[in-house]
């Protein structure tokens, strides 16, 4: 499961409470981006810098446990002036030990990055490709990915996710987007340009970023019956998609789809205490996967 946004108690907790997991689910990756790198793209995450220190003791707390770091750099708005940006790429240089990823969308970063580390890192290609320049067919699309994203819309899309292969294809189980929604390439747009300015908050015109106020059949989120369908044709790979979230979103998605149903109710007791106590366990903003 790839999750975001307060992950590392949460793996941890994960880790030493293992029965309250159902079978075969294992937290193998996590997405976002440090503070302020201009690289970033989907969501919009500025904070208080990390110093070097702090980045390289993050990064080898991930690792130390087996969690993969995949950097969300797919900035559709990057020009090659950016490609020199020091602090996007000091983080690789930090992380390029061959255990680390990218997700792709930006052909001109993408470019760059394989040049420059080739098989260093993991290449998966980004849910927001049907948004962008791209419009190569599927098959040309999965070859050069470890993973393919399906874009929300097509997240029980079945014959995609078989041309792609279900081995290859990633699910995004929680997206808070409705379906079809018009203004998602111009959200993917302002968030790629804040990122660069750092004074654009990009607030979705039909307010379907906040799930408590959109009525869940108009969501993107997957129904456990849903996932399990997926899980039964071979399906192996799904995305909590929590960058931004509140902590107590974040809990209710991974209690909905890893936790066992008679350990709900304790786990979620227990998480929201952690995050009480906590307030912000971590400044780096991820995806988990599982």
């Amino acid at each position: 499961m790839h999750l975001s946004n307060h992950p590392l108690s949460l793996i941890q907790y994960l880790r030493m409470n293992s029965y309250m997991v159902k079978d075969n689910n294992e937290i193998v990756s996590v997405y976002g981006a440090f503070p302020n790198h201009i690289w970033n793209g989907g969501r919009l995450i500025t904070d208080v810098p990390l110093s070097i220190d702090e980045r390289e003791n993050m990064i080898k707390e991930y690792n130390n446990l087996g969690i993969e770091i995949k950097f969300t750099y797919t900035n559709n708005q990057l020009t090659e002036k950016h490609l020199v940006d020091l602090d996007c790429n000091m983080s690789l240089d930090m992380t390029c030990n061959g255990k680390n990823g990218i997700i792709c969308n930006s052909p001109i970063l993408e470019k760059y990055i394989r040049d420059k580390y080739g098989d260093k890192f993991k290449y998966d290609l980004s849910a927001t490709w049907t948004t962008g320049q791209r419009r190569e067919t599927i098959q040309e699309k999965k070859k050069d990915y470890e993973l393919v994203c399906l874009p929300p819309d097509h997240s029980m899309n079945i014959d995609m996710i078989k041309e792609i292969g279900v081995k290859q294809a990633l699910i995004i189980v929680d997206e808070t987007c409705t379906a079809n929604c018009i203004y998602r390439k111009l959200h993917y747009d302002m968030e790629s340009t804040g990122n660069l300015s750092k004074n654009i908050f990009w607030v979705c015109l039909n307010k379907a970023a906040n799930p408590r106020h959109v009525p869940d059949d108009k969501l993107l989120c997957l129904t456990e019956e849903e996932v399990d369908h997926l899980i039964d044709i071979g399906v192996e790979n799904f995305k909590i998609a929590s960058r931004r979230k509140k902590s107590d979103v974040l809990v209710d998605s991974v209690c909905k789809y890893i936790i066992k149903e008679e350990y709900k109710k304790q786990f979620k007791d227990e998480m929201n205490m952690v995050f009480d106590e906590v307030k912000r366990v971590s400044t780096m903003h991820w995806t988990l996967m599982y």
